[in-house]
């Protein structure tokens, strides 16, 4: 019974996080056109998460440069 429940803790962690990561990458503005955004080269993945997230894109750029990481 306690590994169950450590395994069910565990994974509401798991679930929680990646709630986190969605809802922190998902767009903090509603809108029907796209946005410019210019990235410069050589930016790194923090800078273009701040970029984004000041142009409104996603809503937090703290999660970026490990979505990136893993989506690569």
């Amino acid at each position: 019974m306690k590994y169950f429940l450590t395994i069910l803790i565990f994974l509401g962690w798991f679930f929680f996080g990646y709630l986190l990561i969605l809802y922190s990458l998902g767009s903090s503005l509603p809108r029907s056109n796209p946005v410019a955004v210019e990235i410069p080269q050589g930016a790194s993945l923090k800078q273009i998460g701040s970029i984004l997230q000041s142009k409104g894109v996603i809503r937090s750029s703290f999660f970026f440069p490990y979505y990136a990481f893993i989506k690569d």
